[in-house]
């Protein structure tokens, strides 16, 4: 394709015209367009955030504390409020519109071959991103659903579903039990599962989907922990938590 890009909004404006009305599925693309790439989400060790409220949150307050721990964190979340650049951070600092254009100009041919989607590309330039920018850790939120989702091309140190509930059921199912499968299709082999949903029966499910997917440690939050006097101050928010017997804030 004969395209000169040369500018972040250039750039822009083809990544966008690359979302259609139908949602691609599956991982082919993605993974072809990162092998391409030399590979980069597998040099990233990954969280992995799947659910339907609360992902943003759980990427946000995750990147959060690994931060304070000192580590150099990535993160990926959508969609973006202002700028597109708010869906890959580095320690906080949105990847650099000369960085998104260099990208899209180098591997526009790819693209266009593969034919990956608007989030395929979008996917790829993160994990492309965070590989260059040396993070510690990579905070990934899925775009929709999980098990085709294009984030999961990674093999997480840990995934984690935040809640289920009835979005995007032309895709995911009818069901609650159907949508939190596709959700779970996230959680791997060895790793560690995360559940933060309260509702029992779901609850149940995910933790069924987890085992069955070989998930170990299998970790529901509503089992370990309370969380109550939750409140908004200037500051931030603040909130008590019971956990094995233990009380802290």
């Amino acid at each position: 394709m004969d395209v000169a890009l040369t500018t972040y909004e250039e750039a822009l404006d083809y990544l966008f015209a690359r979302t259609t009305g139908l949602y691609k599925f599956g991982l082919e693309r993605t993974l072809a367009l990162l092998g391409e790439l030399g590979d980069p989400h597998r040099s990233v060790p990954v969280l992995h955030i799947a659910g339907t409220n609360g992902k943003g949150s759980s990427v946000a307050t995750a990147s959060a504390l690994l931060r304070a721990r000192g580590l150099r964190v990535g993160s990926y979340t959508s969609p973006h409020l202002v700028d597109f650049r708010e869906r890959i951070l580095v320690n906080g600092v949105p990847i650099a519109p000369d960085a998104v254009t260099a990208f899209i100009h180098d591997q526009l041919a790819r693209v266009e071959r593969i034919g990956a989607s608007f989030f395929e590309a979008t996917t790829a330039l993160a994990f492309r991103h965070f590989a260059d920018a040396r993070v510690d850790v990579a905070v990934v939120e899925t775009g929709l659903g999980g098990r085709l989702d294009s984030t999961n091309v990674v093999d997480p140190i840990a995934a984690g579903v935040t809640s289920i509930g009835y979005d995007h059921m032309e895709y995911l199912g009818l069901t609650l039990e159907s949508i939190a499968a596709e959700k779970a299709g996230i959680f791997k082999a060895g790793r560690p599962a995360v559940i933060g949903e309260r509702d029992e029966a779901v609850r149940g499910w995910l933790a069924r989907d987890a085992r069955r997917a070989g998930a170990t440690p299998v970790r529901t939050i509503a089992d370990e922990m309370r969380i109550s006097d939750a409140r908004v101050t200037p500051s931030g928010t603040e909130f008590t938590i019971e956990a094995l017997g233990e009380r802290g804030e």
